[in-house]
């Protein structure tokens, strides 16, 4: 495993993820946006999170008998990606969505799904190399040739095409394989800085629904502190400066043009800003994904809707 212990099963796939959307922005196709992922461990039935035909790309050392990843995706989604890393073009998206997995696009897939894996023999120091696709029809990952173990750490990206339309992909890990790279859940008391840190009396809401940034913003005055909110892009990283002033951060996890994990990165390099208190914001804060953002520095979890008792709450938590 990479000898950075601050490289954990979010960072990891979201590193190896980005692989792919900039394989296929090299091919010309711009506009195409990863969004999450939202993390969990499944049972070997939920660990797909699609219904219909579905491909999947193991990834597996030489020489192993099963394999210690597996992305998954439905076909629609694979003739999509590969069809754009194969120099299609956006304009072809719903002639590609609507195909079959040819050849031609089995190995673009094959190519694509070979940066990823390089990505992760980087992270994790253990070679990979995709295995030959397998596709199901079933409705059920059950009886799924690809799918072997009882359980799965999963990580589902959401994909947002050039042109609106959406997707997902899925990235699995055995369980056991898991625990053996990353370890398993910390309770999130465990991960918490010891530090008291204050009250904040300023925050930085990023998020990308404007309806939401000004619902928090209405509520300011039940918070009781002041809301400084705003889309992800306008956070800049060279403008870091203008935040020297701000008491904690509220950060979106899913954010439409960029992951919220990109942020809370760009924020704890900061030397002023790595000590600022950062809360995650999601609607799905699942087990798995609250003990991630733990990890990766930030101080807590808020849950969409925002309510002012919440944010409050989480708040007076950081004292």
């Amino acid at each position: 495993m990479s000898e950075s212990p601050e490289r954990d099963w979010v960072q990891v796939t979201y590193a190896a993820a980005k692989k792919i959307s900039e394989e296929i922005e090299s091919q010309g196709a711009s506009g195409l946006q990863l969004r999450g992922p939202d993390v969990d461990d499944r049972d070997r039935a939920q660990a797909i999170a699609a219904s219909g035909p579905v491909v999947l790309v193991p990834l597996a050392p030489e020489g192993a008998e099963a394999p210690v990843v597996t992305v998954a995706m439905t076909r629609p989604d694979a003739c999509a990606l590969a069809g754009l890393a194969a120099g299609r073009g956006a304009d072809a998206l719903d002639a590609l969505r609507e195909g079959e997995l040819d050849a031609e696009l089995e190995a673009s897939l094959a190519r694509l799904v070979g940066g990823f894996a390089e990505v992760l023999t980087q992270e994790l120091g253990e070679e990979l190399a995709p295995a030959p696709l397998v596709a199901r029809e079933a409705e059920e990952a059950d009886g799924c040739e690809g799918l072997a173990a009882e359980s799965y750490r999963v990580a589902q990206f959401r994909i947002a095409y050039p042109g609106g339309s959406e997707g997902g992909l899925g990235v699995l890990v055995p369980l056991p394989q898991a625990l053996q790279w990353f370890g398993g859940d910390a309770e999130a008391d465990s991960v918490v800085s010891e530090e008291p840190v204050g009250e904040p009396q300023s925050l930085v809401v990023i998020d990308a629904s404007e309806p939401d940034r000004q619902a928090l913003e209405d509520l300011e005055d039940e918070i009781g502190h002041k809301i400084w909110a705003m889309g992800p892009d306008e956070f800049e990283p060279d403008e870091l400066d203008e935040f020297d002033d701000v008491d904690a951060f509220l950060v979106e996890w899913n954010l439409g043009v960029r992951c919220g994990l990109d942020i809370i990165e760009t924020l704890r390099a900061d030397e002023r800003l790595r000590s600022v208190p950062v809360l995650v914001v999601t609607a799905h804060p699942t087990r798995s994904l609250v003990s991630a953002v733990m990890h990766l520095g930030a101080q807590g979890v808020v849950c969409k809707p925002y309510t002012s008792a919440e944010v409050r709450e989480r708040v007076r938590a950081l004292r």
